[in-house]
């Protein structure tokens, strides 16, 4: 959500924008913070270490400066001449989507199963079936096994980050779209898998989870544009 959104809300009538992705000032500034999320995801997961902790901590360092020099101001400043209230929810949306992908996981699929069967079942998503993307594999092949899977929706997809997990027992990633960074060399361990099931399918999950419940549950009218599955 950015300018032209926020001048069709006006258009509108609009009492509020909510965006997912960052638009502007302290969300666009803080967002190497979301590594943070991933240290909370280790220790989920039973294989915290202190070595981990040191490893993401040099890659939040790394994201830090970013987006340094970005014009933080440009969308925020739009709202607020057109005088209306606007909100990202970034890694809410995103931990939603990761909550509802590994509940769906654990009731449908085992580890023996294959990749092809997790394909399938990640394509009946009602926002993936929706999508011009279809989920695609990124490393791995259709008849390998999933064995233990991780999906991984909290941070812009990175090979350094997924190497991490495939070294202290994940065997299948699941992700919205491939590292920029990624390499066949840079997966330093066989047997491992990345899946990624599209951007705007995956983003949309979370947001009409959470849209859902403010239509329901307290009358929110909900408008859905700029590529809301």
């Amino acid at each position: 959500m950015a300018s032209p959104e926020l001048l069709l809300a006006s258009h509108l009538g609009a009492d509020c924008v909510i965006g997912h992705h960052p638009a502007g000032g302290c969300a666009i500034k803080n967002m190497h913070k979301d590594l943070d999320y991933q240290i909370e995801k280790f220790d989920k997961i039973g294989m915290l270490t202190p070595a981990i902790v040191d490893k993401l901590k040099k890659l939040k360092e790394h994201r830090k400066e970013e987006h340094y020099g970005f014009n933080y101001y440009r969308v925020t400043s739009f709202s607020e001449q057109l005088d209306i209230p606007f909100m990202n929810l970034h890694t809410t949306i995103d931990i939603i989507t990761e909550n509802y992908i590994a509940d769906l996981i654990a009731n449908n699929i085992e580890r023996d199963d294959s990749i092809d069967e997790l394909m399938c079942l990640l394509s009946k998503i009602k926002e993936i079936e929706r999508s011009i993307e279809n989920p695609r594999i990124v490393f791995g092949n259709k008849a390998d096994k999933v064995g233990k899977v991780l999906p991984i929706f909290t941070h812009t997809p990175d090979i350094d980050l997924f190497n991490l997990y495939f070294r202290n027992g994940v065997n299948t990633i699941i992700c919205m779209y491939p590292p920029k960074n990624i390499d066949v060399s840079c997966l330093d361990e066989v047997d491992k898998r990345i899946i990624g099931i599209g951007h705007m399918g995956g983003d949309s999950i979370g947001m009409n989870i959470l849209l859902n419940k403010l239509s329901n549950e307290y009358n929110v009218k909900v408008t859905r544009v700029s590529g809301l599955l």
